[in-house]
């Protein structure tokens, strides 16, 4: 069933530090229980539409970003800011989360490959 709905996780609180951005999640929701287009906008201007993978790769081919993608770009900005003259101990806590939850990501896909070519 296609459905659109606001997410709302990057509000600090309403009309604070979220500069106006509002995020729409649209589309069916898939397999996963997961729907996997977002629409970032601001005011009536489209900032960035994402597409996120479908499906197993070797099944559906290449779709759409994975999360890991996405987490990666996350942290190099990251890495890039506190590099920078925005350093602060918010962003290093945000950086290292970050690193763990691509690294968590990628143990699910080390464990699927190995479940994958266990012997029957």
């Amino acid at each position: 069933m296609n459905s659109v709905r606001q997410v709302t996780r990057h509000h600090v609180e309403p009309g604070r530090a979220d500069m106006g951005i509002q995020i729409t999640a649209q589309g069916p929701y898939g397999q996963g229980g997961d729907q996997s287009q977002y629409v970032v906008t601001a005011g009536a201007e489209a900032l960035c539409h994402i597409q996120f993978q479908q499906g197993n790769p070797a099944d559906y081919g290449v779709n759409g970003v994975s999360l890991e993608a996405l987490l990666a770009i996350c942290l190099d900005r990251l890495d890039h800011l506190q590099h920078g003259p925005y350093a602060n101990p918010y962003n290093e806590h945000a950086r290292l989360d970050v690193e763990r939850a691509i690294e968590s990501l990628n143990d699910r896909v080390r464990e699927r490959d190995w479940k994958r070519c266990e012997p029957s």
